[in-house]
C-alpha cells in the first residue's frame, strides 16, 4: 500500500510541476509580448514628450512677447497719464488765472435756474477783435446744462464763428 501511497504522491507532484510549467511558461509569453511593445511604447511616449516640449518653448515665448508688450503699454499708459494729468493742470491754472473777467449774459433769471460758466471763442480772431482772440467767458442762468447752451447759442451762434465749450456749474468761492 506504501507504493501505492506513494506513486499517488508522485504522480500528484508531476501534475503539479506540469501545470506550474504550463502557467511559467504562459507568464514568460506574455512578458516576452508586453516587453517587445515596450519599445514602440516608448517611442510613442517620446514624440508625444518632444511635442509637449516644444509647445510649452511656443507658449513661453508667447507670454515673453506678451509680457513685453504690456510692459510697453504700461509705458505708453504712464505717459499718457502723465500728458493727461499736465494738461489738466494748465486747464486748470487758466480757467483759475487772475484776474478772471466773467461776462454776465442778460437774461430773464427764474428762480429755478442755476449760474453755468461757459467760455465761448470767435474763430478767427485777431489782436484787434480784443479779448475774443482768447476767447471770453460767459455766466448763464438756466435750468441745466442743455438750456444753457442754448442760451449762449441764441445769443453767439455758431454760423456767425462763434464756439461754445461745455457748460459748467458755477460757484462763487
Amino acid at each position: 500500500m506504501e507504493d501505492l501511497v506513494q506513486g499517488n504522491g508522485f504522480g500528484a507532484l508531476i501534475v503539479f510541476t506540469f501545470i506550474a510549467v504550463t502557467i511559467l511558461l504562459v507568464m514568460i509569453a506574455n512578458m516576452r509580448t508586453h516587453l517587445r511593445s515596450v519599445p514602440e511604447t516608448a517611442e510613442i511616449l517620446a514624440q508625444q514628450f518632444a511635442l509637449a516640449h516644444n509647445e510649452a518653448l511656443v507658449h513661453q515665448a508667447a507670454i515673453a512677447e506678451s509680457e513685453q508688450a504690456l510692459k510697453a503699454l504700461d509705458r505708453d499708459l504712464a505717459q499718457a497719464q502723465a500728458f493727461l494729468d499736465e494738461r489738466r493742470q494748465r486747464l486748470a491754472d487758466v480757467r483759475n488765472r487772475v484776474p478772471s473777467e466773467i461776462h454776465v449774459l442778460d437774461q430773464i433769471i427764474q428762480q429755478t435756474h442755476q449760474p453755468w460758466l461757459i467760455p465761448v471763442w470767435l474763430e478767427g480772431a485777431t489782436e484787434q477783435d480784443g479779448d475774443w482772440v482768447h476767447g471770453r467767458r460767459y455766466l448763464v442762468y438756466g435750468e441745466d446744462e442743455e438750456n444753457a447752451s442754448r442760451r449762449i447759442e441764441v445769443r453767439f451762434p455758431p454760423r456767425e464763428g462763434y464756439r461754445a465749450a461745455t457748460p459748467e456749474p458755477f460757484k462763487l468761492v
